[in-house]
């Protein structure tokens, strides 16, 4: 039993000192080349670490809120409409056509409105005429109608035949009181002679009469010789005096021609000007019908405003009818200076505010192949609106740096109607804030719950 014993302590100590030469190797290998490896290599990476966290802690990296939207002329798109309607003729364009200034878009048929107009032309014409021909009564001279009478020459003639009839009227009435004047200035001259010769023998009377009542009263002549002598007398008074009131007359009658001939020319010409101002008020608003019928036959071509595309085209069909004031299409300018105008989200909108830098990339061409756009943004919208899908969105217009996207001979022109992406730059922060984001939002909403 004690050699049992003694065989199991012999081989525990074996044991023991096996286990102790394994230690001390372990210790050897720990105190040799291996420690300062693992040092090195401890020491290295804890020099990384802190180079990787001063990088990150010193990095930026720049905060943006991505939109979506669309480039815009800076202008409102134009609804092209037509004032009267009508009936289509000809239709020239199609839907995402450029056009330039003026172009026509599309003709209506003109029957109606050519006959409106060919009949305001004659009106006006034809009150020119008579104007002109007033004006040459009011001026004493011939009518000149050599603007119109090439174009209207029934017209002038009518108007020259009206004159012509009127000269002579007034001409035969001027005759009549000339002839009337002339009559009784021969009648006056004859009285005047009259008056001279009666005056003549009145005042030899006058003598005779003194002479025989000298010798009547002497008794020398006879009473009735001096009766016959007076009677003489008062005759040959009574006679001058009835010439000297025919004279009257006569001077009278002359005066009233006279004045009859100045009415006359007074009065042809206060008729000649009161036709002029009462033709130049129908003149001016046949001229005024006549232009809104000029307009209206000129709307007859419905023509481009300005350059840019066709869009929403209603009309496809000849014989088609256009109401009044109704919208035919609508022109996108390209002569205006293009905006982006994107959808801002409500969670992004506490950090938009105008003045913020923006890249915009234009979805027609490849970022990588052609890069982007800069711009800023210069209007926000005062409140929101609602999408198709029902989420609220404010509307933010950015003010484009370029009109081109790419560069050299790539650049390839943007227009209206493009979509973009929109990357508005918020704000910066660096790497390391970033990365602990996560663990900030972790910790605030552990330490704050209940």
């Amino acid at each position: 039993m004690s050699e049992a014993v003694q065989n199991t302590a012999i081989e525990r100590f074996r044991q023991s000192r096996r286990m102790a030469r394994y230690l001390s190797h372990a210790v050897l290998l720990e105190e040799g080349g291996i420690s300062v490896f693992v040092r090195s290599a401890m020491v290295m990476l804890s020099v990384g670490f802190i180079a990787l966290v001063a990088w990150a802690a010193t990095t930026q990296i720049k905060e943006t809120a991505t939109t979506f939207g669309q480039v815009m002329p800076t202008g409102a798109v134009n609804k092209i409409q037509h004032l009267e309607g009508g009936i289509i003729s000809e239709i020239m364009v199609r839907d995402g056509d450029l056009v330039e200034k003026d172009q026509v878009l599309m003709r209506l048929k003109p029957e109606a409105s050519q006959a409106e107009l060919s009949q305001a032309e004659t009106k006006l014409a034809s009150l020119r005429l008579e104007a002109e021909r007033y004006r040459a009564l009011a001026e004493s001279r011939e009518p000149d109608f050599t603007l119109l009478i090439d174009r209207y020459p029934e017209l002038a003639k009518n108007q020259q035949e009206i004159y012509r009839i009127k000269t002579d009227l007034d001409s035969s009435q001027r005759e009549i009181l000339e002839v009337q004047i002339k009559e009784r200035n021969a009648e006056l001259a004859q009285l005047q002679q009259q008056e001279a010769t009666l005056r003549r023998s009145v005042d030899l009377l006058n003598q005779e009469v003194t002479m025989r009542r000298s010798l009547y009263e002497q008794g020398l002549n006879s009473k009735v010789l001096f009766l016959n002598i007076q009677r003489e007398l008062n005759e040959a008074q009574g006679n001058l005096s009835g010439v000297v009131a025919e004279m009257a007359r006569a001077r009278e009658t002359i005066a009233e021609a006279n004045l009859r001939q100045n009415e006359l020319e007074h009065s042809q010409r206060e008729e000649a000007l009161s036709e002029l101002g009462r033709l130049g008020g129908e003149i001016a608003q046949a001229d005024e019908a006549l232009r809104k019928l000029k307009d209206r036959v000129a709307r007859l071509e419905i023509r481009a405003p300005s350059k840019g595309y066709i869009k929403g085209l209603q009309f496809t069909t000849i014989g088609g009818v256009i109401a009044p004031a109704q919208v035919v299409m609508e022109l996108v300018p390209t002569d205006e200076a293009l905006v982006a105008e994107t959808r801002i989200s409500t969670e992004d909108i506490g950090h938009v505010h105008l003045g913020q830098p923006v890249t915009v990339k234009v979805s027609a061409f490849d970022y990588i192949r052609y890069g982007s756009i800069s711009g800023e943004l210069v209007s926000i919208s005062a409140s929101t609106f609602v999408d198709e899908e029902g989420r609220p969105y404010y509307k933010g217009r950015v003010a484009l740096d370029s009109d081109r996207v790419g560069e050299g001979a790539r650049a390839q022109p943007i227009i209206p109607g493009m979509t973009v992406q929109a990357d508005i730059q918020t704000g910066e922060r660096t790497l390391l804030q970033y990365l602990l984001k996560p663990v900030y939002v972790s910790l605030d909403q552990a330490f704050s719950e209940r």
